[in-house]
């Protein structure tokens, strides 16, 4: 088996701590993605709050 087909079994498995938690079938894959749009929301909410305070002209 090659890295890229492990990797992506270990992507297509399910996770067995989000699905106990939810109560739903979850795959890696799917945590992956939900981590990473958490963070660029939280990303993009520092940022708004950076630039609108710039725009007001307060210091952080």
């Amino acid at each position: 088996m090659s890295a890229s087909a492990a990797v992506r079994a270990w992507l297509d498995a399910e996770s067995a701590s989000f699905t106990a938690i939810c109560g739903e079938k979850f795959t890696h894959a799917e945590v992956i993605m939900t981590a990473v749009g958490t963070v660029a929301v939280l990303y993009v909410s520092a940022l708004a709050v950076v630039v609108a305070s710039w725009l007001a002209g307060v210091a952080l």
